[in-house]
């Protein structure tokens, strides 16, 4: 008899068991506000030391303004090739955001469009509970590289 296991990445192991990753009920009003990176996703930060305070500004003319950082959401590999990491330059970012359906993965998500054009997708919205998060992974989920933000 031969037996055949089918896996996947993606089993999000990083993320608590409570939290919702599929099917959330959100809209603008539930994004609206600031929103705090929280004190975990500061390790896959460069210049993680000198700053821990970065914030996401969502305005209700779907505008936005990041501050901190220029290239947040951008992977960097490190010299050791074993985590990946946004960057923090202390310049601010603004642009304009808005949510997106993706009928195949029965997701919505945000999507960013920076100042100069530049297009950024993957921020996932989560609940847990009532509450909303944000996260953004760098590259696979299940390394637990990523960032979430919390709602002010």
């Amino acid at each position: 008899m031969v037996s055949i296991n089918l896996t996947s990445c993606y089993f999000l192991g990083p993320i608590d068991t409570d939290i919702k990753t599929k099917n959330v009920d959100f809209d603008n009003n539930d994004i609206i506000g600031t929103w705090k990176l929280d004190k975990f996703s500061y390790e896959y930060l460069s210049k993680k030391d000198k700053i821990d305070s970065i914030y996401i500004t969502f305005n209700s003319d779907q505008t936005f303004v990041l501050n901190n950082s220029s290239s947040l959401f951008l992977p960097k590999t490190n010299t050791n090739f074993t985590k990946k990491s946004g960057i923090i330059d202390n310049s601010q970012t603004k642009g304009n955001w808005k949510i997106v359906q993706y009928n195949t993965l029965a997701q919505k998500h945000l999507e960013f469009t920076y100042e100069d054009k530049t297009l950024q997708s993957g921020i996932n919205v989560y609940q847990k509970d009532k509450e909303f998060q944000i996260w953004y992974f760098f590259g696979d989920p299940d390394s637990g590289e990523r960032l979430r933000f919390l709602k002010n």
